[in-house]
Parts: structure tokens; sequence; C-alpha cells
């Protein structure tokens, strides 16, 4: 137990709030961007299984050339802020300055 190291301990707190910052927000706008992308695939699928496209033609290229193919890649990306700022989270929780302590 004296051998363990704090990683968390030793990343100054403007650091630690830097990253927490920048994991979240972008969590929250790789999440929109990929339910946006979604709305638009589904959008312009409709169009073309119903023939009653309702997109302009640029909106549907736009779609069909850039957004489909790197559909995955969105995912992969919100999964990986995602499970950084789980491991994050974990390891603050798991740090000794996050556990509860009482001191006579």
């Amino acid at each position: 137990q004296e051998d363990e190291v704090d990683i968390i301990s030793l990343i100054p707190p403007p650091i630690l709030k830097f990253v927490d910052t920048f994991l979240k927000v972008g969590l929250a706008v790789s999440t929109t961007v990929f339910i946006a992308a979604g709305i638009g695939i589904t959008v312009e699928a409709w169009g073309v299984a119903s023939g009653q496209s309702v997109l302009p033609p640029k909106v549907d290229e736009f779609i069909v050339q850039t957004v489909e193919p790197n559909f995955t890649y969105g995912l992969l990306i919100l999964l990986s802020f995602s499970i950084s700022l789980g491991l994050l989270a974990s390891a603050q929780l798991g740090s000794d300055s996050a556990n509860y302590r009482e001191r006579p």
C-alpha cells in the first residue's frame, strides 16, 4: 500500500480541471454531432426510399459523400471521449485525496 503512487495527486488541480472540462465538452459536442448526423442520414435515406427527397441536392450530396462514410468514426470519437471521461472519474474516485477520513 505504501508503494502505490497516486497519479491524480501528482497532477496539478488546474490541469485536472482543464482535462475534465475538455473531455466533458468533447463528449457533448461529439454526441450532438453524432445525433445530428444520424438524423441527417435517416432523412436522406427516407427521401431515397420514398422517392420524395426533401433535402436540397447539395445537402443530400454532403450527407452521402461525407457524413455516411465517417459515421462510424464519429461513433468511435464519441466512445473515446466517454471512455476517457469514465477512466478519469474512476481514477479521481480511487485517489487517496478523494477518500474521506476523520482525523483525531
